[in-house]
């Protein structure tokens, strides 16, 4: 009988180590650097080559979709089972670690960084499944197609992109979610609020970087300077933090909350919201 842990732990450095230099490449999405094969910047074209060179290292066949998706083929077979992952991460900026964001620091026996969890992590521990089965001596059925792509906390265009120009797998999963399975998703909606107001006392209301993550901070600028009473007393009452400076005759507000996935929101608090019930009381 094969003890899969011990055949793990022949090769929790090296799995480890390649974690730690994905999780070393801020692979958030940059526009600003977007070209020719690599569309979602600089950052993710170099995730995406370190991604590749392992499976390269390792002797597989490898396959980069025109920088918007990578696939690395183990065992052999016509069909393929495929384990779908992503190599793009959500910002860190204006949060606060503990440890390096963008890094990979073991503590105890957790594991703290940017990626660690979503999806490099996952993606790197599906990878060495996948090697480590095709290294054990029994049959298999199908080869293993490893496929990732650098941009699923935008939108996924990476996997629109990759499936209009390869095929699809004959089954598989992805190590995107909470173990062991996940049968289906939430949906979301994007949304724009236009509209007018004829109180010019707002002058801006700043939060957010994504969609997908509740805001942890926000920023607003209104006229005049007569709040500091009123906010102070909103942030005691609430047990919020946060701070209020004037600056040439306006009033900046500064809120924190808590950051979460949005689709677990109430695992957060939402610094936006929170920011905006001050200001309709005012």
């Amino acid at each position: 009988m094969i003890d899969f842990k011990e055949e793990v732990l022949k090769h929790k450095d090296e799995m480890l180590k390649d974690l730690k230099d994905l999780c070393l490449i801020p692979s958030t999405l940059d526009e600003s650097t977007a070209k020719e094969n690599q569309p979602f910047g600089e950052n993710n074209r170099k995730a995406l080559d370190l991604m590749l060179s392992i499976g390269q290292r390792d002797g597989f066949v490898t396959d980069d979709c025109d920088g918007y998706a990578g696939s690395i083929d183990i065992g052999e077979g016509e069909e393929c089972f495929g384990i779908l992952g992503h190599l793009d991460v959500v910002p860190t900026e204006g949060q606060e670690w503990d440890y390096p964001e963008y890094d990979m620091t073991l503590d105890g026996d957790t594991l703290y960084g940017r990626g660690v969890a979503d999806d490099k992590g996952p993606l790197i521990a599906a990878y060495y499944a996948a090697k480590i089965v095709n290294e054990l001596d029994f049959e298999k059925k199908m080869k293993v197609r490893i496929i990732f792509g650098c941009n699923e906390e935008n939108g996924s265009r990476c996997m629109h992109y990759y499936f209009q120009h390869r095929p699809y797998p004959k089954m598989g999963f992805t190590p995107d979610a909470d173990f062991p399975v996940v049968y289906g998703e939430k949906g979301n909606c994007h949304f724009i609020i236009k509209g007018k107001t004829d109180d010019d006392k707002v002058i801006s209301i700043h939060s957010g970087r994504v969609v997908n993550i509740v805001p942890d901070q926000a920023k607003a600028v209104l006229k005049g300077t007569d709040y500091e009473e009123s906010y102070n007393a909103f942030l005691k009452e609430n047990n919020f933090k946060g701070s209020l400076e004037v600056v040439d005759g306006n009033t900046h507000l500064f809120l924190k909350g808590k950051s979460a996935h949005a689709s677990q929101p109430q695992l957060g608090n939402n610094a936006a919201s929170n920011l905006c019930h001050y200001i309709a009381s005012v």
